[in-house]
């Protein structure tokens, strides 16, 4: 009796074994029918928003907007100005220019222009950025239109374009910039030389600057590309480029690259090329 018992609970397993596993087929299935709707619905309200974001830049196009961002160049002079000089000179320029600028609130009201990133005193820049809000809506080419001829010499607008009041500021979306630095009267085998060991070390201490030169920083992790152009135009002997990160907090800056490699007493011209936003 007790073998056919056992022989009878193992056919009885054997056939609900089947069942079973057509039960777990069924729920994968299932499970894989339901990621397939949520990744069709989260495609399709993807496809609504650039929809509805294409459809702002239209109407922005058309009607105007409250917040514009301008590219501009920096050279000469300019270079050697600090962030709140040059952003004296917006302001003058966007009087002379009948633009009118939404002002803070305050005691002390401010017009609202935002730079990208403060240019190193000594850099020129070849296309930086700056935002401005407007009291009224108006279009990118109206802007452009009325900005020509108001700026002063080595101040240059490249372009403008229309940019959503909900986007963040502009200092919260840079990551990184480039330079382009050429230098003159050095010898390019012992600047390949002391390029090759920075970028091979794993740390390169310098001082903070302002009120904490007494504390230290690394220096490397900001440095993330660093390269030795030697078809330098007449009379600079050669350039380095640098693509250094742009960070709250963690700013690499071209000068100190320079110090580190030992070259803060040659004459060299400095340019910030790009900037990268996240």
């Amino acid at each position: 009796c007790g073998i056919l018992q056992r022989y009878a609970q193992q056919r009885s397993a054997e056939w609900q074994c089947p069942a079973r596993g057509s039960e777990k087929a069924k729920e994968r299935e299932s499970e894989r029918a339901r990621k397939r709707e949520s990744e069709r619905a989260r495609e399709r309200e993807g496809e609504k928003a650039r929809k509805r974001e294409s459809e702002e830049a239209r109407e922005q196009a058309v009607a105007g907007a409250l917040r514009v961002r301008v590219t501009f160049a920096t050279e000469k002079n300019l270079a050697y100005i600090s962030v709140l000089d040059l952003g004296s000179i917006w302001e003058r320029t966007l009087r002379r220019a009948g633009i009118p600028v939404k002002y803070s609130q305050g005691f002390h009201p401010r017009p609202k222009i935002q730079f990208a990133r403060p240019l190193p005193t000594g850099c020129g820049g070849a296309a930086e950025w700056v935002d401005l809000w407007l009291e009224t809506p108006h279009t990118a080419a109206a802007v452009r239109a009325a900005l020509v001829g108001q700026t002063p010499p080595g101040l240059t607008v490249l372009e403008v374009h229309p940019v959503a009041e909900s986007e963040p500021a502009l200092q919260e979306l840079v990551v990184a910039t480039e330079y382009y630095t050429l230098l003159r009267e050095v010898d390019p085998d012992a600047v390949k030389i002391a390029v090759a060991a920075l970028l091979a070390a794993e740390t390169v201490m310098r001082p903070q600057r302002g009120r904490r030169r007494h504390k230290q920083y690394d220096l490397r992790p900001l440095v993330q590309a660093l390269a030795v152009e030697r078809d330098a135009p007449a009379p600079w002997t050669l350039a380095l480029r640098m693509h250094l990160a742009a960070l709250p907090g963690a700013t690499g800056r071209p000068d100190e690259v320079l110090k580190a490699l030992a070259l803060e007493d040659v004459p060299y011209r400095c340019t910030r090329q790009r900037i990268f936003l996240r």
